[in-house]
């Protein structure tokens, strides 16, 4: 299959509820040619070692039992940057929950890594599953730990690149109709064009309908900036919002700012040469629809 060698083992039965089992292993498997059929990387190669063994029956797929690893995972993007598990990956199927038990991946330009559990459990079978899909009870924890953006930006090949270093822990949670998240971000030392910025860090969270922005800090141009944000927004993964409801929506921001340089301002600017000065305050208060703002400050 697309010039790749699966080894595969099964064996089912005749009668109800026709019990089956299979294996299937992967040698070094090269999925360039699936990648490019799905259209989802262009420069990418991916090549995977594993094996996979499934245990059920075909009136009740969703109670089959499932167990597998990936011994070996390369992810090499335009032949520059690889990316490679530093230990084998575990992930089963058992009553109706899926488990990924801590994917690793590391790099020159840094490491990422992710633990998941999707509970199917609420789904009844065979009839109406795509309605059911919203009840999907989701767990899934992931750590980005120094990673380089100037490589991000090479990878989706940007006009402009971004240069630093990104950290972020993110949890996901609830369900696929009414979803947890929780994004704790940091980046150090980061530039865009001619534009400095020292450091950035903040917590993005969104529960029961609504998103914040929390704890956010920026420290640039010799000086710093704090926001804090919120916005009310039903975020159904199944039915997502459409940018017109969402600019329809009454949000809150508000932003303090002390001792900001002016110097950045030619880099902003190309008519003007050079700058100078400081500003000692800012303070905004944002209400209103989105599309519609209030500023005071």
């Amino acid at each position: 299959l697309l010039n790749q060698a699966f080894i595969a083992g099964m064996t089912s039965g005749i009668k109800e509820p026709y019990p089956f089992e299979g294996n299937v292993d992967l040698k070094d498997i090269n999925l360039e040619p699936l990648l490019k059929l799905a259209k989802a990387v262009d420069k990418a190669d991916l090549r995977l070692t594993g094996n996979l063994n499934v245990k059920g029956s075909a009136l009740k797929p969703l109670g089959s039992k499932a167990e597998g690893s990936f011994q070996n995972i390369n992810l090499n993007f335009d032949n520059k940057y690889k990316w490679v598990n530093d230990s084998p990956i575990k992930f089963s199927f058992t009553d109706q929950k899926f488990n990924l038990n801590t994917l690793k991946m590391v790099s020159e330009s840094g490491k990422i890594s992710v633990n998941a559990d999707i509970d199917l459990s609420k789904i009844q079978e065979p009839k109406d599953i795509e309605k059911q899909l919203s009840d999907i009870d989701i767990s899934v924890s992931a750590v980005i730990d120094e990673l380089d953006l100037s490589a991000i930006s090479d990878m989706m090949s940007l006009p402009e690149p971004v240069n630093g270093k990104f950290n972020c822990d993110m949890k996901l949670g609830g369900n696929l109709r009414s979803p947890l998240a929780e994004f704790q971000l940091n980046a150090d030392n980061m530039t865009y064009k001619q534009i400095e910025l020292d450091s950035m860090s903040g917590v993005v969270l969104y529960k029961d309908g609504l998103l914040e922005l929390k704890n956010f800090v920026l420290n640039a141009f010799n000086g710093e900036t704090k926001v804090i944000a919120a916005l009310p927004i039903d975020f159904d993964i199944m039915n997502p919002p459409k940018l017109d409801d969402i600019l329809e929506k009454s949000a809150h921001v508000s932003v303090n700012a002390s001792n900001l340089g002016l110097e950045f301002i030619p880099s902003l600017v190309s008519d003007i040469t050079s700058s100078g000065g400081n500003i000692d305050n800012i303070n905004l208060e944002i209400d209103g629809k989105i599309k519609d703002p209030n500023i005071e400050g």
